[in-house]
This record gives structure tokens, C-alpha cells and sequence, in this order.
């Protein structure tokens, strides 16, 4: 540590002997600097731009309005690179307060957008892509969309409008073929190929991947080659082509490494240690993902967190670690309400921003109208006579369109909140809305002192349903689940989906006995289930709990329905294990 302090001294005392040897810079060296700073920014780890920006910070009095915002725009990206989102996002706020061409903004409203996306302050992200697409659809204006349109297909993917994502993706595309700059090839290829790994498009993604990696490397930009190979291995790897997959994987990671990308050297460990998992290497995997956890949890990037210590507790399962398994799989459930959590706040974001703007546009067409009556009212004073009742009606049409307008953006607001308490696989009620109303079945059966039993369901072997016959025919299951569910216990119980392939039922005024059989014809339809051609039988496993006298939260009876459940679960599945038989 001392070492390092010393280093460290070491380095600004040659910094300050510089400045100090040369304490003035004419405008052309300072030109050539920035130059070497915006080269080395996307060549070099990040604190090799950040050194020269340091040299350059005492001269800025000197720097024309282009090179402050460029200066800024490189302190800002470093930032970034260094884990600092905050900073990262107060240095763009205070570089959009000066006074910016148009061009400018959009690369700074991107660069925005981007940081706040991987800060999670999804609102701040939406704001920014809005603002900057706006100056992107002036026609006048003829300015290149700076990546603009790449990072859009990425935020939309991201809230599952995967035919948006690939509507800007291809936009990105054709504006980065017209100029031919690899850079912007590499982004819009990669961005592309992003969206097609979401959908499961093996041969487009791959084809767009390899692509991007050609260009990445042909500007120089390591980063980005790093991340489209670690794309393009987790891609292989759902192809099944797991050699080719440990290829690109690993040459991923080498390049994150090397330019100190610290949440990019997560994300690829956690993409190689699926592809390690699947190749049945439980060693590989444990070395890969013990090193990364923190930093996932500092980048809060929960799903991925959560499917790590899911891995993690299987093999600690297998190898009979219990008390290990339990500690991973709670981090696991803990990590993936907090997922679920972000998808919910990055979804109503993505919907409030679309809804601002819808009311937007309106609010700027009535305004046009109400300039064009007034407009009317200002001619001619001969033809103020004739055209008073032509305004007055005017009037009225405007008022009713304006009653209508505000009518549809009450539906379209009742709609987004229904959207929000709805899985939208199942139509089943969402964790929180399926909780929400358990808790106050529970309350009300408590005063009422009538039974309340709650059951908490998982399928058994989903994962094998995913991987055997794919994502569609997965979901698929999860949809005829949720309807077998609603034929069964729709009509006296409160029912949700409130994990991937885990689901809740609340059945105020019913002891479990009461619910048996009911849990048995479930079962049996399920196990003759077809998904078109094929015959697919699904099986579940059930935990079931009864409020007890002492009860006197919804957790308790949770926790034991939970325990019942995992019971069930290590019992051999496909049964129904009672947490209070007898009770």
C-alpha cells in the first residue's frame, strides 16, 4: 500500500514539474493534446486519456467552446470507466448548461443516456434518448445521430420492444454505412446483434457480431471488440456450439481486462461460467464467479447477481454443502426482487417518458390551433363580424377534442397501471400486486377469524423445458400454467406469478384440506399438457400453510409455505408437502 501511495505521489509531482516547466500551452499544442486524449480514450485503459486531460485542466481558459464540450464529454466518459456514474451524470448535466450546437448535444444527450442506463436511473436515460431524438427528427438540421440510434435499440430492447430496438437498430445501421466510419459500425453491428441475442436469432446475431468485432478492432476500440466477443460467445453458447463459445468468451474477458472495464470483466465471467456450467465444469465455475459477485452488486446488476449464486447454490447442492446451497440461494431470491424490482421502475420510466411525450405532441397541436384563432381574430376588423361564430365553433371543437384527448390519456393511465400489477406472460397478478392483495386477504380473515391458506407452487425441471425445447415453447408452459391455475382456483382464490416459473395462490376462508383435491386435478391435467405436436408433461411441486392463531403477519405463513415448498422440492418434486398438517 505504501508502495502504491508513493507511486502515486511520484506521478503528480512529474505532472506538476511539467506544468511547471511549461506553464504556458499555445492553442495549437493544446489542440494536439485533446487530439491525443480523444485517441487514447477508446485505444488505451482510461486513466491514460485522463492524465492528459489533467495536464490540459489548467489551460481551459484557452479552449474555444468546441474543445471545452469535447474535454468535457472525455472527462465525463472516464468517469464512467471508473465507476463513478455519478460523476459521470453530473459532468453531462453541467455540460448541457452551456451554450452547445445542436451536434453537440446529441452526443452528449447519448453519452447521457448511456450512464444512466448503466446507473439504473432508467427515468434519466428515457429523458435523455427523448431529448436527443427530438433534434434527430428536425429534417433542417441534417445531424449525425452520434450513436443515438444504436443506444435506443439497446433501452428499448432492454423493456422488451424488441421491434422498436431493431427499427433503430437498423437505422443506426444505414446512417453508419452512408459515412463508412468503423466506429459507428461497430456500434450499430453490435447493438443489432444485441437485440437478435435477446430474440434468440442465432444466425443474424452471429453474423452481426462478427461483423461488429471486424470494425471495433479496425478503429482501434478495444472495449467494444471485448464486449461483441463475449456477445458472441454467449450467443454460440445457446447454439450449442460450446468450443467456438469458449473462444470468443475468452478473448472477451482478455480485452475487458485490459482496458479495465470492470463491470464488462462481470458480465463476460458470468457469461462464460453458463457456458462452464453447461460443459459441466462446477470447478470453472465457482473460479469464475466468486471473483465477480461484489462487483455485480456494485453495478446492480441484480438478475445477473441472481443468476450467479443460482449456479453457485446448485453446486453446492450437489455437492451436498448444504448450509453453503441456502446461503446462495437466498442471496439468489434476494437478488431477484431486486431485479424485478428495477424491471418494474425501468418499465414504468420507459412508459411515463412515451406518455409525456404523447402529451406533449398534443399539448403543442392545441397550442397551434389556439395561434391559428388568434391569428383569425386579428384580421381584418370588416370580417370580425362574420367570423365570430365561425371562432366560437372553432372554440368548441377544440374544447371537445381536448375533452377527448384528456379522456384518452385517462384510459391510456388506468391501462399503465393495470399493465403494472399484470405479468404480462400470464396475465396473472404481477409479485407485488399478487402480494398486495394476499396481504389484505390475510388482514381481513384475521379480524374475520375464518382460515386463510396460502400456497406457494414452482415447476419442476423448467430449465430442462427451456433447454430442450426452447424459450417459446417455455413460455408457452408458463401461459397454460397460469390458465390451469385460473380454471382450478380463480373463482376463491387470489393467484400470481411471483418468480420466473414460481407462482402464488391466496385462498382466504379455505383450510388446505378444503383445497386438496383441487391441487391434485391440477396436477393431473398438467401432466397430460400438449404445446402444439408435442406432448409436454409438466409437473409441480406445491408448499402449502395455514394461518395459525399466532400469526399476526402475512410472512409468517410465507415462510412456512416456502419451507413446505423447498420440502417438496428435495422430497423428489411432484408432490404437495403441508407446512401445518395436523394444525
Amino acid at each position: 500500500m505504501i508502495r502504491g501511495v508513493i507511486a502515486i505521489l511520484g506521478a503528480w509531482l512529474t505532472i506538476g514539474l511539467a506544468l511547471a516547466q511549461d506553464e504556458s500551452i499555445d492553442p495549437e499544442a493544446f489542440q494536439e493534446r485533446l487530439e491525443r486524449a480523444i485517441e487514447l480514450n477508446t485505444t488505451a485503459p482510461w486513466r491514460e486519456s485522463q492524465q492528459i486531460l489533467d495536464e490540459l485542466r489548467p489551460h481551459l481558459d484557452i479552449a474555444t467552446p468546441a474543445q471545452y464540450a469535447e474535454y468535457g464529454y472525455l472527462e465525463a466518459r472516464n468517469l464512467t470507466l471508473s465507476g463513478d456514474l455519478a460523476g459521470g451524470l453530473d459532468k453531462v448535466a453541467a455540460l448541457l448548461e452551456r451554450e452547445l450546437t445542436a451536434q453537440q448535444k446529441v452526443r452528449i444527450y447519448r453519452l447521457g443516456a448511456n450512464i444512466a442506463i448503466i446507473a439504473r436511473r432508467f427515468e434519466e436515460a428515457f429523458s435523455y434518448l427523448r431529448d436527443g431524438l427530438r433534434l434527430l427528427d428536425d429534417p433542417q438540421a441534417d445531424l449525425d445521430n452520434a450513436g443515438l440510434y444504436g443506444l435506443a435499440s439497446y433501452s428499448y430492447a432492454q423493456v422488451g420492444e424488441l421491434a422498436r430496438a431493431r427499427e433503430f437498430g437498423h437505422l443506426a445501421l444505414a446512417e453508419a454505412r452512408r459515412s463508412g466510419d468503423p466506429r459507428e459500425l461497430c456500434y450499430a453491428e453490435q447493438q443489432l446483434a444485441f437485440v437478435d441475442k435477446l430474440d434468440v436469432r442465432i444466425e443474424t446475431g452471429r453474423h452481426f457480431y462478427q461483423a461488429a468485432i471486424s470494425h471495433c478492432l479496425e478503429a482501434g476500440d478495444e472495449l467494444s471488440a471485448g464486449i461483441s466477443e463475449s456477445g458472441l460467445g454467449d450467443l454460440l453458447r445457446l447454439a450449442g456450439e460450446y468450443e467456438v463459445a469458449a473462444h470468443w468468451l475468452a478473448s472477451g474477458l482478455a480485452r475487458l481486462k485490459k482496458t479495465e472495464f470492470e463491470s464488462g470483466v462481470s458480465e463476460t465471467s458470468l457469461y462464460f461460467a453458463r457456458l462452464e456450467m453447461a460443459r459441466g465444469r462446477p470447478d470453472r465455475v465457482i473460479e469464475l464467479l466468486t471473483p465477480v459477485l461484489g462487483e455485480l452488486a456494485r453495478g446492480q446488476t441484480w438478475d445477473y447477481l441472481a443468476e450467479a449464486h443460482r449456479m453457485l447454490g446448485e453446486i453446492a447442492r450437489t455437492r451436498q454443502q448444504y448450509p453453503r446451497a441456502m446461503e446462495h440461494f437466498e442471496a439468489r431470491m434476494e437478488a431477484r426482487e431486486k431485479h424485478l424490482d428495477m424491471e418494474r421502475a425501468r418499465r414504468i420510466a420507459y412508459l411515463e417518458v412515451e406518455f409525456d411525450l404523447q402529451h406533449t405532441q398534443q399539448q403543442l397541436e392545441l397550442f397551434r390551433e389556439q395561434a391559428r384563432v388568434r391569428e383569425l381574430e386579428t384580421q381584418n376588423e370588416r370580417q370580425r363580424k362574420r367570423l365570430r361564430t365561425a371562432v366560437y365553433v372553432l372554440a368548441g371543437v377544440l374544447f371537445a377534442i381536448l375533452l377527448l384527448l384528456l379522456a384518452h390519456a385517462t384510459r391510456e393511465r388506468r391501462r399503465f397501471q393495470n399493465l403494472s400489477h399484470r405479468d404480462g406472460l400470464t396475465a396473472l397478478s404481477n409479485h407485488t400486486r399478487f402480494f398486495e392483495l394476499a396481504e389484505r386477504a390475510f388482514e381481513l380473515t384475521r379480524e374475520k377469524q375464518v382460515p386463510f391458506t396460502l400456497v406457494l407452487a414452482d415447476i419442476d425441471h423448467f430449465k430442462q423445458v427451456n433447454d430442450i425445447h426452447g424459450h417459446l415453447t417455455g413460455d408457452e408452459v408458463l401461459r397454460r400454467v397460469g390458465a390451469r391455475l385460473r380454471e382450478c382456483f380463480g373463482k376463491q382464490g387470489i393467484i400470481g406469478r411471483i418468480g420466473g416459473e414460481e407462482f402464488g395462490i391466496a385462498i382466504p376462508g379455505y383450510r388446505p384440506s378444503h383445497i386438496q383435491d383441487d391441487l391434485d386435478e391440477l396436477r393431473e391435467v398438467l401432466k397430460e399438457a400438449r404445446s402444439g405436436d408435442e406432448i409436454i408433461p409438466v409437473t409441480m411441486s406445491f408448499g402449502v400453510a395455514v394461518r395459525r392463531r399466532h400469526d399476526s403477519t402475512l410472512t409468517q405463513v410465507r415462510e412456512r409455505a416456502d419451507e413446505a415448498l423447498y420440502k417438496a422440492k428435495h422430497a423428489g418434486r411432484n408432490r404437495v408437502v403441508h407446512a401445518d398438517r395436523g394444525e
